[in-house]
């Protein structure tokens, strides 16, 4: 069970980590980015997912226990769909773009 749990985890931090990245891409040209101002932006977005990932298992457990009734647990978890789709968004733009 271990196991699974730690495969979910990391695909979520994963997929939360990369659609950061490609919001950053997105607003920020690639020329004017340092190696720098890369890492820096790395960890700026990769601190925004871990909270983004912490308020959706927080969004997921107050959802369960008022059994779908509180809305700052719908709000964590349309906090994270709402990413999600600005980051497919943009990185459809970023392709598009180039």
């Amino acid at each position: 069970m271990d196991f699974i749990f730690d495969v979910l985890v990391e695909a979520i931090f994963e997929i939360f980590a990369e659609g950061f990245l490609a919001l950053c891409s997105a607003f920020v040209p690639q020329k004017v980015l340092t190696e720098k101002g890369k890492e820096i932006i790395t960890y700026i977005f990769l601190a925004v997912s871990v909270v983004l990932l912490v308020g959706l298992f927080i969004g997921v457990i107050v959802l369960l226990k008022t059994k779908g009734q509180s809305f700052w647990g719908w709000l964590l978890i349309g906090l994270n769909i709402i990413y999600i789709v600005t980051g497919i968004i943009l990185k459809i733009v970023s392709h598009v773009k180039k």
